[in-house]
């Protein structure tokens, strides 16, 4: 066996000390990274300047730091527009004509009719025997012929004797250049609004008008 000079026993078939190569390799390794190292390290550091010049401080905070965890990155995702086709926009311009909303005029309007008042006959004895339906929005003709709204089968009646309407919200009878006239209150009228249960005399006919 032999003893290097640091001590190490190694084999006499060697010529050098296998331990003391290998840390001699080691310390070559060892001393060229250092050296690599601090070529490193000076070339990575800035020269000074010779006259440095202040640096603004600003009163705004420091922008915070952005973590690529926080930033959130949209998608865009290339869709095709929907076609429309020309049979959908004709059902579609259609559909909304359907949909138009018509303003009624005041002529369109339909008035609504309802009763006011009674036209009754009378017999001798003032006895109701028939009566007939006063409404708002229609004037009755009253006599004899069969084309009126009220007959009175009287020869005392003429053939178109009066009409009788709702207007201002009183019952009017109008004389129509009967014969024998209209008498109410034993006075003879052309025309005169009534209240309720006016007696009327047509010929020698005896009525009364009464309000609803």
């Amino acid at each position: 066996m032999k003893e290097c000079p640091k001590g190490h026993l190694y084999s006499d078939a060697l010529d050098d000390c296998p331990v003391c190569e290998k840390h001699a390799k080691f310390q070559m390794i060892l001393g060229k990274h250092n050296s690599d190292n601090q070529k490193i390290h000076k070339a990575s550091v800035p020269a000074k300047e010779t006259n440095p010049q202040p640096q603004a401080v600003s009163s705004s905070p420091p922008a915070p730091e952005v973590s690529a965890k926080n930033v959130i990155i949209p998608q865009t995702s290339q869709q095709a527009s929907p076609q429309i086709s020309p049979q959908a926009s004709n059902d579609s311009k259609q559909q909304t004509d359907d949909e138009k909303t018509i303003f009624m005029g005041a002529s369109d309007i339909q008035p609504v009719n309802f009763i006011v008042g009674w036209f009754i006959e009378l017999d001798a004895n003032e006895m109701p025997v028939n009566s007939h339906p006063i409404e708002n929005n229609k004037k009755l003709n009253i006599g004899r012929s069969n084309n009126n709204d009220i007959i009175l089968n009287n020869k005392t009646i003429s053939r178109c004797h009066a009409t009788i309407e709702y207007k201002d919200l009183k019952i009017i009878i109008h004389d129509q250049n009967s014969a024998n006239g209209i008498i109410i209150d034993n006075k003879k009228i052309t025309s005169q609004p009534l209240i309720n249960n006016s007696k009327i005399i047509l010929g020698d006919l005896k009525c009364l008008v009464r309000y609803s």
